[in-house]
């Protein structure tokens, strides 16, 4: 299994745990859409993962600022335990 898929599997059992709404993007009729979208106290939020040492393309890039830019959360990582700190921040938030 890839890095970034299993860095999936791991987030989604972290929300899935917590009782958070959450759906991972499959494919979408738009693409660079982020990998998980979730709601954290009424807030969207729009997770983007990567692999170690891989990059987000412009069209991630365009969608997370976007996302941003309406009043929703949206970050990409590549880090286990920086996803788990960011998600509990907008929980305590």
């Amino acid at each position: 299994m890839a890095q970034e898929s299993k860095l999936q599997q791991r987030v989604m059992e972290y929300l899935k745990t917590r009782g958070i709404y959450h759906i991972k993007v499959i494919q979408a009729t738009k693409t660079g859409i982020p990998d998980i979208i979730c709601c954290l106290n009424g807030k969207f939020v729009a997770i983007e993962l990567k692999s170690p040492k891989k990059h987000t393309d412009k069209l991630q890039e365009y969608n997370i600022k976007r996302i941003q830019e309406s009043g929703g959360i949206a970050f990409c990582s590549d880090n286990y335990e920086e996803i788990i700190k960011s998600v509990e921040l907008i929980l305590t938030n």
